[in-house]
Order: structure tokens, then sequence, then C-alpha cells
């Protein structure tokens, strides 16, 4: 959605990969002084997902090596979304939403409706995200026409 809304700088960040947010963090500095930076951060919560504070790094690294929760980034400059952490094999969402007692109820049959979710989620953005240079070709391939 903020991309989509000319955002200057756009990314998703994770409490478990710190060097990650902290370059994202300088980014979202530097395009601030061009425009609106936006970074959305993935911070588990021990209290309210049920879990033990100590696991906290392991929820969060969890959620992003399931592709629950994708770490990328996007830079009107560059003009293009890129993956920061790309995830080739995850591992299966049962070993993240396992480690919570918010999710103990979930039976297979749920847990696999959620596996196919995220993996529909990813796939779609790695879609996006593979699909921009073919857009910005045509749109200058177009441009040159008009």
């Amino acid at each position: 959605l903020m991309v989509m809304h000319n955002c200057e700088y756009v990314a998703t960040a994770s409490t478990a990969f710190m060097e990650d947010f902290y370059a994202k963090l300088d980014k979202a500095i530097e395009a601030a002084k061009r425009g609106m930076a936006f970074i959305h951060v993935f911070s588990p919560c021990p209290t309210g997902w049920r879990f033990p504070p100590s696991k906290l790094i392991e929820v969060a690294r969890k959620a992003v090596e399931s592709n629950m929760v994708p770490l990328w980034e996007y830079s009107s400059q560059e003009g293009r979304i890129q993956f920061t952490h790309p995830v080739d094999n995850p591992l299966p969402v049962e070993a993240y939403l396992s480690l919570m007692g918010k999710y103990r109820h979930l039976d297979k049959e749920q847990l696999a409706h959620i596996q196919k979710g995220t993996d529909q989620r990813i796939e779609r953005l790695r879609k996006f995200a593979g699909n921009q240079g073919e857009q910005a070709v045509e749109k200058a391939k177009k441009s040159q026409i008009a």
C-alpha cells in the first residue's frame, strides 16, 4: 500500500535481524529528506502471544524464516522491491506458530490453510518484485513512441 502511494522508501523489518533494520533506518532517514519513508517493524509480543520472553528472538526469526514475515525494501530511486533476507527453503509455518500459546488450538487442517495462504502471499510478492523490471521496460518503450 505504501509503495503505491509514492513513498520514497518503504521496508519491512524484524527485531530478529537488527543489522538489516539498522541499514533500513539509515536509508529511511535519507529518503525522508525527499519525501515520506515508512518501515513496518515486526516485533512479537510475549504477553499477548503467550510465549516466554526468552523466546522473543527465536519467534521473530522463525516468522521471517517461514515467509510469514518477508523482509524487503522499496526505494523510489531504484524503482523496485528487493528482498533483503530471501528465504528459498522456508520453515513450515507450524515451526513458527507452535512457539506461541495463542495458536495452540489450531489443527492440521487449519495449519495447512495458513501454510497455503503464506505460500500464495510470498509468491505474489515475488511476482510483483520480479515484474517491476519488465514493466519499467514497457513504460520506457511507450514513452519513446509517444
